[in-house]
């Protein structure tokens, strides 16, 4: 018997960067990220009588569909997935397309929601993304989605289709993460975002991943692990960077945008060394050690009287980090 509601909230991820594009060391992409309680991606579902998506994206849908593909057998009184009796609202989302990984998270939460609401045995994070196709490239989201941290997945092999998790570790919380989410931007995704990645492995010119993954081993997870947000900044900023080198023909250098990397040096210029893009952007991150200064550096960015900062231009918010994952709230 299917539950009355079944409601999702899953925490939001942001990417460090790749070790690499190109196979190195018998391995292809890999990297570090972090999940954030903010911003959430919600979805309820109660009982129906049949398939009924309220999101206009059709995203929901979609994704249900690609859920029945694999598990239409566990639902063998179901005549098609039109005729599944569930109702799914699409509450609130980060922002799409702008360095949150929304729509592995969406995806992900779309079939854990299945699985709670007809109370089916909730696949690990490795069978979802399977499932749902996700990880194709990065797997810090799929994972995250499970049990939050920050995380480091060790690049794809040969023979693999999704990166294995390499390390997955409490991230301090006392810690604060800033965004700033410049308006009206987009970072790469879809078609173009798969075109360009073809490219890029095959004319790679770059090659950082050794840099990048002792950069991320030595200093990185250390200072995250041990709680030494001072040991954090420049190694991070570097690790950022350098994985940004990777894009700088289809981007503005190592950043989404020249308003991005202007964010950069200004959140440096205030003292903040930890920060970075996530993704493709145009979410630029900022960690503090605390609620005050990230308090304080919010006041003092708004207070800025440039139109790069005005309300109408920038949306900024303060988080904490996720280390539990997605949960549910079952009536």
């Amino acid at each position: 018997m299917n539950k009355s509601s079944v409601t999702t909230y899953a925490p939001a991820r942001i990417h460090f960067g790749l070790f690499s594009i190109a196979e190195e060391l018998g391995l292809r992409f890999g990297g570090a990220g972090l999940m954030v309680k903010n911003p959430t991606t919600v979805i309820k579902a109660a009982a129906c009588k049949k398939l009924d998506c309220t999101d206009e994206t059709g995203l929901l849908r979609k994704n249900v569909s690609m859920w029945w593909e694999k598990n239409a057998d566990l639902m063998p009184g179901i005549a098609g997935v039109e005729n599944l009796p569930i109702r799914l609202e699409l509450q609130s989302q980060p922002p799409r397309h702008s360095g949150f990984g929304s729509g592995t998270q969406i995806a992900m939460a779309v079939a854990a929601t299945l699985f709670k609401f007809f109370e089916l045995n909730l696949p690990n994070a490795q069978e979802l993304a399977k499932t749902m196709r996700r990880g194709k490239r990065s797997a810090i989201g799929t994972y995250g989605f499970q049990s939050g941290g920050f995380l480091v997945d060790q690049g794809i092999s040969t023979n693999s289709t999704i990166s294995k998790l390499k390390t997955q570790i409490h991230f301090p919380t006392d810690w604060r993460i800033i965004l700033l989410i410049p308006k009206r931007e987009q970072g790469m995704h879809g078609p173009l975002e798969n075109k360009t990645f073809d490219e890029i492995v095959d004319q790679v010119k770059i090659r950082n991943r050794e840099r990048l993954t002792q950069l991320c081993f030595d200093s990185i997870v250390p200072a995250i692990e041990n709680a030494r947000y001072d040991q954090l900044g420049e190694p991070l900023y570097e690790f950022n960077r350098l994985s940004g080198q990777y894009f700088c023909e289809y981007q503005f250098g190592c950043y989404h945008s020249e308003k991005c990397a202007q964010i950069v040096e200004d959140i440096r210029g205030l003292g903040i060394n930890t920060v970075g893009q996530s993704s493709w952007g145009p979410c630029i991150f900022a960690i503090t050690k605390d609620q005050t200064t990230a308090n304080e550096i919010v006041t003092k960015i708004q207070s800025d009287q440039s139109e790069l900062y005005s309300a109408s231009n920038i949306d900024i918010l303060i988080t904490q980090p996720d280390n539990d994952g997605v949960r549910f709230e079952i009536d």
